[in-house]
């Protein structure tokens, strides 16, 4: 079991140094693609064109690579117990606020509205970073599948019986039953709705689910094709420390 596990993991760690050592220069691939216009070679050079543009494409699959090892890592340090987590009182409104600011740029990109609406504010007892990872993923879900002029809303509800919801409304493509089934498993993505910012690895709902079931909670989706999906993280009441009635700005 040793001997299978480090032959698994020591050619994704060396990816993954090398991803990083990339990262710095990302202007590079950039630079590569025009650097025979840049020195004056005719576009008929077709050896030297195609020279940069395939350093350009291996330059961008490299940084792709990366995000996909690390969410294969992630998941599987959280299928296997290995993620480690420091549960303290975390205020959802100021993660939701650190998630919205992160994926951002993203939502430019997309020419997406990225929201928040708490209506009602809570406390909760979790691992804050894991919070605003699960958000990061459901807010990038919710612009890549959102189209132009799209708008997601991170929101907050609390329950009668005192469990407490947090996740992401837009008004996507939406999914079907079955599709809400697949959503949850590993790779799987849907090949049949046109994405404004590409195709991601497929693993972003399976690290929600598992981050939010180390929390002793579930994940919910709501969705109907063509209007739209409400996918939120649902906390026990155990977790809830307390509430706030007032609006988060």
């Amino acid at each position: 079991e040793v001997e299978r596990r480090f032959t698994i993991h020591s050619p994704a760690s060396q990816v993954t140094a090398f991803v990083k050592a990339l990262r710095p220069y990302q202007w590079v691939k950039n630079v590569l693609l025009f650097l025979p216009f840049l020195l004056g070679h005719h576009w008929s050079d077709g050896r030297l064109w195609l020279s940069a543009f395939v350093s350009f494409v291996a330059f961008s699959l490299a940084a792709s690579a990366g995000y996909l090892i690390n969410d294969l890592l992630d998941l599987s340090k959280i299928e296997a117990g290995r993620r480690e987590f420091e549960f303290v009182p975390v205020r959802l409104s100021e993660v939701a606020k650190d998630a919205l600011r992160f994926i951002e740029p993203q939502a430019q990109r997309a020419h997406v509205a990225a929201l928040l609406d708490f209506k009602v504010d809570a406390v909760v007892r979790g691992d804050e970073r894991a919070i605003k990872q699960m958000l990061i993923n459901l807010l990038s879900n919710a612009v890549k599948f959102s189209k132009f002029g799209g708008i997601a809303v991170v929101f907050c509800e609390i329950k009668a019986d005192s469990h407490v919801l947090v996740g992401v409304k837009d008004r996507g493509p939406g999914m079907t039953p079955e599709m809400q089934q697949k959503a949850v498993e590993p790779f799987v993505q849907h090949s049949d709705a046109a994405t404004v910012e590409g195709r991601g690895t497929g693993l972003g709902l399976p690290i929600v689910k598992g981050l939010i079931e180390a929390h002793q909670g579930r994940l919910l989706i709501e969705s109907t094709v063509g209007k739209g999906s409400k996918i939120a993280v649902e906390f026990p009441p155990e977790r809830l420390i307390r509430r706030s009635e007032s609006a988060a700005a």
